[in-house]
Parts: structure tokens; C-alpha cells; sequence
């Protein structure tokens, strides 16, 4: 479909990728037609859960971590915004930040979404972004892997040992599973015959370059494609299938298109499963979660390394506040997860650990006993700070006296690391516990001396930081939300007459005058003929204002052309994604006329100032304007 025919209006410089079907088609009319065509809450549906609340929808943000909504979405008006930490804007900018897109490839999947042509400014249909010629090589190397898994018995026999049966409806086609043959250059040439130029090859991590000339990456492996959110396959995972072969797992390098550091394997195909068990099971092979889903267990993701990072914690705490890891007793990764408890803190996660028996992973455990048997681990998980002070009891010998107190004091750094201060109490209640039922010292008064010396460790190692929680910068402290203590949570308010006093006063009065604008355009000319840019402190709202009034007539922006830049939806989006009476005229003048008082204020100050320090005089052209506004103020 081609986009629609129209004047020249004003736009942001970030559409400038965007090119027109034809001379006649303005970059404003591209954004547009994409924007009017999205429906916002669906898109935002598809990476949180979105409730109606009166004509706006209401989530958990998925930019910060937070546990009571503040994430709102105006479906009206097209803009979303967190109250929580400031982050806002429309259709384009959300798929901005929650793909690390640019604008134009964020453009560019919101147009696909529509069915829409997309042709970047000075280029045609057939030359797309970087990324879309990415995407378009991966999926030709995707294609590849799968018709050679089907010509390849070794690679089936292995499945089938894995007990990942190729007859098994749907689990081969639902993970995409494949094979890279052996020989070096089988997808090499593949690509070379679909006119893949190799330095895209190279920029999609499929080959290599060294002293043999080009190679592929991937030879002689099972493969496991790696998708995005949006189940698009952006990289690839190849396992071995030589025993002697190493290493057992490759991946594909960084490219533009994947950062293991954000992503979680099967996480596209898990996120209905996980809403509906109310948790996520995160375990460490890829072939851990296909067992998984093959026995109904939905709900089963995978890191893409040893430790989980901070984006991956956020990436999970679109869909849940909970985490169980299901890892090997002697994995690296549940040594990495156990350090992590304050990350997962941060990031609004509960995370329990379930214990496996000696020599299973939940590959092993779901063959041999069944979906029953994981969820049985599962039932049994233990909070992680928990987990961790039972790990670090067993590595002592709690015969003697020195490796007992090692124990405890070992155990209180742990505890001592929770930024939360409900779960340090529960890890030192925990510690007294184990310390309590210490019965092997010798005679019952000696006994009973160290045991309370061991307790006294446990509250002097962990009583502080349980004092200081709270406090800005400390361990313990519960982390602020940027922005909340400027702004605070969002409120209904129902604006009625002038602002109230003060810094509140000022900051309504602003966002009142724009909101009034932008919702009701026939008032601007009233707003051009009384206010100037200068006469909005606020940074943001002076920008919108320095747009809709301009340094003169040709300058200015009309308020239905600013509602279409993509370049002021963040702040257009704190002005109209609110739960609150639209603006009447009465509160339109009443707040003009506060902020022209205010900007007489701050001119008088200035110039009392001024006049104070002996640099203007009574002779000055300006002591005229200064005895005008002493009289104005005092009216």
C-alpha cells in the first residue's frame, strides 16, 4: 500500500528516513498514516499486560522496575506514559526503547505490522535498513539449517536419543531446530547462490574470515535458532554433535542485530505460558526448555550465558514478578544467580531456587519422571538467600569451632548484601536457626556461650544494615524511582480556575495552558497574543512552546501538526496521558494569566537586581519599564 498524498508539513528531523511514494507525499503524512493505523494498546499488549482503567489502560512499566502500575496508555490520543519514571511518547518511540531500535527501524516494524510498504528516504522497496537485510540474511540461513536437519539422519538420531522425537507434532517446528553440515562452505555457498553479499554474511555472524579465507561459523551442529520477542530469529546456537567436538555450544557473535546480555532463549514462545502459571522456570540448556515445552510446560525460558544480566531481568519483568531457577546443584550459572540477589531485588523479582537431585538437570528429570517430576522440584523451591545460606553450611565443617564461626560469618555477607530489609530479617532469622541447632560442642555451658556468641555475629554483621535500610545510598536502601520525588505519582485532578501558589502552582499553570492548546486548538492565536517561550520555566513545556509560538509567525506550529512529530510525543505524552477533566476556558485564562504574572515577577526581580547593584540607573530606558511593573504587581 502506498502512503497517502499530501501538502508539506513540518516534522521532526527523525522521519527524514522516511521516504514518500511520490514528490507530492510529506514526511508528516508517512508518520501519520503509521501512527493513526496502530492501535497502541494492542501494540504495548504484546510485551505487557495492559487492564482498562476508565478510558485509559493501566501495566507495570516495562522500563523500570516497579510493583503498582504506573504505566498509562491514552488509546485516543495515541501517547503512553509512566508516571513512575518519566518515560513517555507514542507508538514510534515505544518500540524505540523496548527493541533498542532507531527510529527509522522502529518506522519500519510498525509499518510492517500494517502491511505497509516502507522505502527509507533515498533508497527503493528493495534496499531496506541494516537490520531488515540482517534480519532477511538469518532467515535464508534459518531456512538452510531446517532442510539440511531433514537430510541429515545423524542429526535426527541425536534428537531422538535427546528424546526430542522428530515425530512429535509441532516441537521441531514450533523451536525451529536445523543442522549446519560439515565441510566449511555449505552455507557459504548457499548464500553466495541467493546473492547474499558476504560482507552481510559477515555482519550477521554467519561466517568467518582467517588464515583459510571465508568459513562458516556453524559446521557439523545441531542448530537452535534464537528469536527476539517478537519470535523474529536474530541469531543462532550450534551444539556439537562430534563427542570429541569443542566447544560443546557455539553461539553467534555480537552483531547489530543480537546482544545476549538482553535476551532469554524461548521467550517468545513462553510468554502466553508464563501470564498464565503467574511465574517464569528459567533453566540453563536450550534443550532443557524444548523437553519442557514437549512435556507441557510452557512457561520454561534460558539465559544466553552463565550470569543473568540486568536487561534480562527486565525483559522478564515485562510478563512476572517471579522467578524459579531450575539449575544444575553445580552449575556456574547457580553460583552467578546466587550472587545476583540484589539485582533480582532491584528489578521487582522474587526468585526461589529449586534443588535438583546429584546429576540431574531438568532435561534428565522431565524423561525420566515426567512433567510431575520437575513441577514436584519446582513446588519445593526455596527463596534464593535461603538456597545460599544452606549452600554455604554445607561447604564447612561444622565440627569445629573456627569453620563454625567462618559459617556464620560468611552467611551474614550474604545476608548483608539484600537491599531489602524484610528479606535480611528473614535471613538472619534463618542463620539463628542454624546457629540454634548447633548441638555438637562440648558440655552444655560451653554450648550455650558460643551459641550466643555466634548469634551475636549473625545481629552485629546484619543489624546495621538493617538500620540503614532506607537510608539514600545505602545497601539496604530501596532504590529510588527517577524523577518520583520531582514529580511524584500521577494524580487525578479535575483543573478548575487559576493554579494554586508556589512551585505547583507554576507547574499546573504550564501544563494547563499546553494541554488546553493541544486539545482545543482554536485557543492558540489567544496563547500566541498574551505568552512567549521564555515565559514557561520548565524545560520541557518551553519547548513545546517555543514550537506551537516560534520566534515569528513562520516559525510556529500548528497544534494537529505537533500532535504528529514524533520528536515531542515524550513531552506531548506527560501533557495528555492523564485520568482528569479536559481543560475548560475558564482554567485556559485563568492560567495564562498566572504565568504572564509570574513572568512580570521574574523580569521585576531581574531588574530590582540590576538596580540593587547600581547597574541601572534612572536614566536607564529600562527604569521606565521597572516603575510599570511595581505598578502592575501591586495591583
Amino acid at each position: 500500500m502506498g502512503f497517502l498524498h499530501g501538502t508539506h508539513e513540518r516534522i521532526s528531523s527523525k522521519a527524514d528516513g522516511l521516504a514518500p511514494r511520490n514528490a507530492g507525499t510529506s514526511m508528516g503524512d508517512v508518520v501519520q498514516e503509521i501512527k493513526e493505523r496502530t492501535d497502541l494498546v494492542e501494540l504495548i499488549s504484546g510485551y505487557i499486560t495492559l487492564r482498562r482503567a476508565g478510558k485509559n489502560w493501566k501495566g507495570l512499566c516495562p522500563f523500570h522496575a516497579e510493583k503498582t502500575p504506573s504505566f498509562h496508555v491514552d488509546p485516543e490520543r495515541g501517547f503512553w506514559r509512566c508516571y513512575g519514571c518519566n518515560a513517555g511518547g507514542d507508538a514510534f518511540r515505544f518500540v524505540e526503547r523496548i527493541e533498542n531500535l532507531t527510529f527509522i527501524e522502529a518506522a519500519e516494524k510498525l509499518a510492517r505490522r500494517l502491511g505497509l510498504e516502507f522505502v527509507p528516504r533515498g533508497g527503493s522497496p528493495e534496499r531496506a535498513s541494516e537490520r531488515q537485510r540482517l534480519l532477511a540474511v538469518t532467515a535464508l540461513a534459518e531456512r538452510f539449517f531446517r532442510e539440511q536437519l531433514a537430510r541429515s539422519p545423524r542429526a535426527l538420531n541425536y534428537l531422538r536419543e535427546r528424546g526430542l522425537s522428530p515425530d512429535t507434532v509441532g516441537i521441531l517446528e514450533r523451536f525451529q531446530l536445523g543442522y549446519a553440515p560439515g565441510g566449511w562452505e555449505a552455507l557459504l555457498q548457499y548464500l553466495r547462490a541467493q546473492r547474499v553479499p558476504v560482507a552481510e554474511m559477515e555482519r550477521a555472524g554467519l561466517v568467518t574470515r582467517g588464515a583459510n579465507g571465508l568459513r562458516d561459523r556453524f559446521v557439523d551442529r545441531l542448530i537452535f535458532p534464537i528469536a527476539d520477542a517478537q519470535g523474529q530469529t536474530i541469531a543462532f546456537a550450534g551444539r556439537v554433535l562430534d563427542p570429541e567436538g569443542v566447544p560443546k555450544y557455539l553461539n553467534s557473535p555480537e552483531t547489530p542485530l543480537f546482544n545476549k546480555g538482553r535476551l532469554w532463549y524461548g521467550l517468545h514462545l513462553a510468554r502466553e505460558g508464563i501470564r498464565a502459571a503467574g511465574y517464569a522456570v528459567a533453566v540453563e540448556g536450550y534443550i532443557d526448555v524444548i523437553t519442557c515445552h514437549q512435556a507441557g510446560i510452557l512457561h520454561v525460558v534460558a539465559g544466553m550465558g552463565t550470569a543473568i544480566t540486568e536487561a534480562q531481568t527486565r525483559a522478564l519483568r515485562r510478563y512476572t514478578d517471579r522467578l524459579t531457577l531450575v539449575y544444575d546443584g553445580d552449575s556456574a550459572g547457580l553460583a552467578a544467580a546466587l550472587r545476583a540477589g540484589p539485582m533480582f531485588e532491584e528489578a521487582g523479582l522474587d526468585v526461589r531456587v529449586a534443588a535438583l537431585p546429584p546429576g540431574e538437570d531438568p532435561d534428565t528429570l522431565v524423561r525420566a519422571g515426567g512433567a510431575a517430576a520437575l513441577h514436584a522440584a519446582i513446588e519445593s523451591a526455596e527463596p534464593l538467600l535461603e538456597h545460599r545460606i544452606g549452600l554455604i553450611r554445607q561447604r564447612y565443617n561444622l565440627l569445629d569451632a573456627g569453620q563454625r564461626l567462618a559459617m556464620v560469618r560468611e552467611a551474614a555477607r550474604a545476608i548483608a548484601e539484600s537491599r531489602s530489609p524484610l528479606t535480611r530479617q528473614a535471613g538472619a532469622s534463618r542463620l539463628g536457626e542454624i546457629v540454634a541447632g548447633l548441638a555438637t560442642f562440648g558440655g552444655v555451658e560451653r554450648q550455650m556461650d558460643e551459641q550466643a556468641a555466634l548469634l551475636a555475629e549473625v545481629r552485629s554483621r546484619t543489624l546495621s544494615g538493617l538500620q540503614d535500610a532506607g537510608r539514600p545510598g545505602q545497601p539496604g536502601a530501596a532504590p529510588r524511582q527517577r524523577g518520583a520525588a520531582r514529580r511524584g505519582p500521577a494524580r487525578r485532578e479535575t483543573p478548575k480556575g487559576a493554579p494554586p501558589g508556589g512551585p505547583d502552582g507554576l507547574a499546573l499553570a504550564q501544563r494547563w495552558v499546553l494541554q488546553a492548546v493541544l486539545s482545543q486548538p482554536e485557543w492558540l492565536p489567544a496563547l500566541r497574543e498574551r505568552l512567549r517561550p521564555e515565559d514557561f520555566p520548565d524545560e520541557q513545556c518551553r519547548r513545546l512552546a517555543m514550537a506551537l509560538l516560534g520566534n515569528n509567525e513562520g516559525e510556529s506550529a500548528e497544534p494537529r501538526t505537533l500532535l504528529r512529530d514524533p520528536s515531542f510525543a515524550e513531552e506531548i505524552s506527560a501533557l495528555l496521558v492523564r485520568d482528569e477533566a479536559s481543560i475548560d476556558e475558564v482554567t485556559f485564562q485563568a492560567s495564562m494569566a498566572f504565568l504572564e504574572k509570574r513572568a512580570k515577577e521574574r523580569r521585576f526581580q531581574a531588574l530590582q537586581q540590576e538596580f540593587d547593584k547600581g547597574t541601572l540607573s534612572r536614566n536607564d530606558q529600562r527604569y521606565s519599564e521597572y516603575l510599570q511593573l511595581v505598578r502592575e504587581l501591586k495591583e
